[in-house]
């Protein structure tokens, strides 16, 4: 695991290292991160909880490569509903 890179701001605990992971940023999707923007297939250092939130967004990948979804919504072909 990379070093711990977490600025301490107004007298928060410092991340730790067990607080962060790397993750890969998602094909069609940009995230900013404190060095810049990471495009598709770059990776990004984040804390553990707001990758968490992002991976549900679509904009990194899973930890198995897939991009996991969150569809919530009417089933729909070409503008209709479909029916259950």
């Amino acid at each position: 695991m990379p070093a711990n890179n977490a600025k301490n701001v107004d007298g928060a605990a410092a991340t730790t290292d067990e607080d962060i992971a790397e993750f890969t940023v998602a094909p069609g999707r940009t995230v900013s991160g404190d060095d810049g923007d990471v495009g598709p297939g770059g990776t990004i250092i984040l804390p553990i909880k707001e990758g968490a939130k992002l991976q549900k967004l679509g904009f990194l990948l899973g930890e198995d490569g897939s991009i996991p979804v969150n569809a919530d919504g009417p089933k729909v072909i070409s503008g209709e509903e479909i029916e259950d």
